[in-house]
């Protein structure tokens, strides 16, 4: 059923097909991308597990600080 508000079926465009080398080149370039977006990947990847390890790692060190200053005596505190 077509209705007149409706847009009209799309225009497909009709290309002849490919030369071999030229899809070959296409598809030497898809691979390069590929490859290239994986290493950028990896790249982050890394970077943030390394970054949110550091992190976690000052946390920890932090709580463990601010655990020996809560334990350690204060100057003016008599001796047991």
């Amino acid at each position: 059923m077509h209705f007149e508000d409706e847009p009209p079926e799309p225009m497909v465009l009709k290309l002849p097909p490919l030369s071999d080398e030229l899809a070959a080149r296409m598809y030497e370039l898809v691979q390069d991308f590929l490859e290239q977006y994986e290493h950028c990947y990896q790249y982050h990847i890394h970077r943030f597990y390394s970054e949110r390890e550091r992190e976690r790692r000052e946390l920890r060190a932090q709580m463990l600080f601010e655990r020996t200053q809560q334990s350690l005596p204060l100057d003016d505190d008599p001796p047991f």
